[in-house]
């Protein structure tokens, strides 16, 4: 599994298990798969499928973290161009989405350009729902053949809910190169899925308490709502 380190109060991973295309990759925090009753990890996976009140929160939270993200890599805001990744059944992002409207507020917070319909591509079978190995995970993506169009910045921020082993951003990357050469492609999420046992077994970080207070008091707003 792909090793952390922090970066501006986020997990910062040099490359993910299958993340080539990426230039560097960052999340929030970690979603617990082996311990779903850890606070973030509840938050996290409500983000994806729960009340309103939790897209505001993830959004939120993203908002305060993206503009510091970019601090820390030195990169000025109009440089940078936020997308959202697309649902399996998705041709296009639509703008009713969460991660369309996650990604159209991160842009506002850093001052950046925002594309809806950067990417197109075919729908495809969910990669959740049941185990998938990689294989079968690389033969779905490349079936639902992305591609990209033009982008004006130099820089790309790919916004997703839940990486597991970063095959699909790195799908997505690919594209945006493709289309873009010279181009830098980050991935950003709300979390990274990890077993927890297992980070504990590698002497790695296997809490989210590098998540800082604020961003915490910021969530906790939104929970009972």
């Amino acid at each position: 599994m792909a090793e952390a380190s922090l970066l501006g109060g986020c997990l910062a991973f040099d490359s993910l298990d299958y993340g080539s295309s990426l230039d560097r990759t960052f999340a929030i925090g970690y979603r617990f798969l082996d311990d779903k009753d850890e606070l973030w990890s509840r938050r996290f996976f409500r983000f994806k499928v729960g009340p309103l009140a939790s897209l505001r929160a993830g959004a939120s939270v993203l908002g305060v973290a993206t503009p510091i993200i970019l601090s820390e890599l030195g990169l000025n805001g109009a440089s940078v161009t936020f997308v959202p990744a697309l649902a399996s059944r998705e041709t296009v992002a639509s703008e009713k989405g969460r991660l369309s409207k996650a990604a159209n507020w991160c842009s506002r917070q850093c001052g950046s350009e925002f594309s809806l319909h950067l990417l197109r591509k075919k729908p495809h079978v969910s990669l959740h729902g049941r185990y998938r190995s990689v294989h079968e995970r690389s033969e779905i993506l490349s079936s639902a053949e992305y591609t990209a169009g033009a982008v004006s910045t130099s820089n790309v921020f790919v916004l997703d809910d839940l990486i597991t082993s970063g095959l699909t951003l790195s799908t997505i990357a690919t594209a945006i190169k493709d289309r873009n050469p010279g181009i830098r492609v980050y991935g950003l999420a709300l979390a990274k899925n990890a077993n927890r046992q297992y980070l504990a077994s590698t002497s790695q970080d296997s809490t989210n308490g590098h998540i800082p207070s604020e961003w915490e008091q910021l969530w906790a707003r939104y929970d009972k709502k």
